[in-house]
């Protein structure tokens, strides 16, 4: 499959479906050499404790959570700045194979 834009952004409100497309988007590239992650909600008890990243390599890690303790805060939330960074240093983003970067939340979760 043939890219059409080089860099593609996709914004909109919470709960729009963004991560939904970027999901759908990877399933339809298939055999695409890609790397990056994707987000998801931590849910317990019909609420949202936190969000956990998911590595296209198969990995996985939480990114902020209710019962995080750090000075790195968005909202109630506690970020695991160090977990996130080790997390990035597995994802294979400078592999000049690569021909698809998926990076789902650029800014405030």
């Amino acid at each position: 499959m043939r890219l059409r834009h080089t860099k593609t952004l996709i914004t909109g409100k919470p709960g729009v479906g963004k991560t939904t497309l970027v999901q759908k988007i990877i399933k339809q590239m298939g055999s695409v050499i890609m790397a990056g992650f994707y987000t998801s909600e931590i849910r317990g008890t019909g609420s949202r404790l936190g969000f956990k990243l998911l590595g296209l390599n198969g990995g996985y890690q939480t990114l902020a959570h209710v019962q995080i303790n750090s000075r790195h805060r968005v909202g109630r939330y506690g970020v695991d700045k160090d977990g996130f960074e080790k997390f990035l240093a597995t994802l294979d983003l400078l592999n000049p194979e690569v021909e698809l970067i998926v990076i789902d939340e650029i800014g405030k979760i």
